[in-house]
């Protein structure tokens, strides 16, 4: 499995997740950063979200995200980063489990940017 996520605002970004790494594209910075997924399987600390009222709650370490769907479809999430900082990723025309071509899911690097590995 893989995740593309598309931000437009504030600033453009575009984030590869598949099973071991993320690739955060940043075309604003001109920067890529690698990251390497410290828990094994993303997709298995999804399956263990927990239904709390109206939303599902998966905790990581010190983290907490809160996850809202509408109709099985995720609307958005929110979470607190490093800095205390609320962050709310909201979801505007999801799409889930569209046949797609798996090349999509290949970032593709500007030669120009730097590069830089966490």
């Amino acid at each position: 499995p893989h995740i593309l996520w598309i931000y437009t605002k504030p600033i453009q970004k575009r984030i590869y997740i598949d099973r071991s790494k993320i690739v955060i594209i940043e075309p604003d910075l001109e920067q890529v950063i690698i990251k390497q997924l410290r828990q094994k399987d993303l997709f298995s600390l999804l399956k263990k979200a927990k239904k709390e009222d109206d939303h599902y709650v998966v905790r990581q370490k010190e983290r907490e995200f809160l996850i809202y769907l509408d109709h099985g479809t995720i609307k958005k999430v929110i979470y607190k980063d490093r800095l205390d900082n609320t962050n709310v990723v909201k979801f505007l025309d999801p799409k889930q489990n569209l046949p797609l071509d798996e090349k999509i899911f290949e970032p593709k690097i500007d030669p120009e940017y730097d590069i830089i590995h966490e």
